[in-house]
């Protein structure tokens, strides 16, 4: 009952929020670039000639300079499940981990299950590492702030970005699933649905374009599109299936929604290109998934080659 109150009162929402159109007179085009489910593979992906952090870096760089010399404007998202997943993960306690991941340029990135199978006192004290700057979404996940300073300090319910005049919401969503959800003892990660339903109604009316970076997987995407208002693109990971075209489905009030989900382990850059126009409408101007190929081109960015090698010898001699 509550939730189809608040389906309802969104659905209000959504209508009256075309009336406070963003600050922008004619369309904008942006350019949205993701990863997801990087798992701590600083060498390479499944295979040597995929993936790599280094390659990851130099690629999303190379698209972004693109995309502004387009006079496009761009945003970088992570998928999550950037820590454990590689035996790199155990090196300092995640600690190199945290510094490799937070080398990306990443305008947001979501926690996922594997950033906090530790423990919460764990997930605590790498968080309390990130670098300021590096953002964390973490929407649906609930703790006790003086037990948890760090947590309370660097994860953020969402973040926005003003783009040329186009105001745009990101949230991030965690999995709750029970084989999942225990490892934070009593951190809570709450129904990513309902979660996600009470932000958008809090974040409309001030936003022209709202963004779910999901961690869920992609039944689970498909469920919260179906199932809530006011979200107008997912961006997925989390059960390692590419979507090599967006994957569409409709909302309650019969809106299409876009689901995405790039390659795992740094193998892909997931690369769509949307124009928004002053009703906050748009159209999908393209979609591709980017090999990731810097380790047979050479297109590497030198300083995470030198890290990741490094990191190779510290393992070797730790192990």
């Amino acid at each position: 009952m509550k939730s189809a109150k608040l389906l309802t009162a969104l659905a209000a929402v959504v209508g009256v929020s075309a009336l406070f159109a963003g600050c922008f007179s004619k369309p904008i085009t942006i350019e949205i670039l993701h990863v997801n489910d990087l798992h701590s593979n600083f060498d390479y992906g499944r295979t040597p000639d995929k993936g790599g952090y280094a390659a990851v870096k130099t690629a999303l760089e190379t698209m972004k300079n693109a995309a502004v010399a387009r006079g496009h404007q761009v945003l970088t998202l992570n998928g999550g499940d950037s820590f454990e997943g590689h035996p790199y993960y155990f090196l300092n306690k995640g600690a190199e981990s945290m510094k490799m991941v937070s080398l990306l340029p990443f305008d947001a990135t979501v926690v996922g299950n594997h950033d906090f199978l530790m423990g919460p006192a764990d997930f605590d004290r790498l968080i309390g590492q990130s670098p300021a700057g590096f953002t964390w979404l973490a929407s649906n996940i609930s703790f006790d702030r003086s037990k948890y300073p760090n947590l309370a300090r660097v994860l953020k319910r969402y973040v926005t970005f003003n783009k040329g005049g186009l105001r745009i919401a990101v949230i991030g969503l965690t999995t709750d699933s029970p084989f999942y959800r225990w490892a934070l003892g009593d951190v809570v990660i709450r129904n990513p649905l309902i979660a996600a339903q009470e932000l958008v109604a809090e974040l409309r009316l001030q936003n022209d374009v709202i963004i779910a970076l999901s961690h869920l997987g992609t039944s689970d995407d498909i469920s919260l599109v179906e199932h809530t208002i006011g979200i107008d693109l997912v961006v997925g990971s989390h059960d390692h299936t590419p979507l090599y075209q967006p994957l569409i489905k409709k909302n309650p009030i019969g809106k299409h929604i876009p689901i995405l989900q790039s390659e795992p382990f740094g193998e892909g850059v997931g690369h769509l290109t949307i124009t928004v126009k002053k009703d906050r409408s748009y159209s999908i101007d393209g979609y591709e998934i980017a090999k990731v190929d810097g380790n047979v081109t050479g297109r590497r960015d030198a300083n995470l080659v030198a890290l990741a090698k490094a990191a190779a010898g510290k393992l070797d001699a730790q192990f």
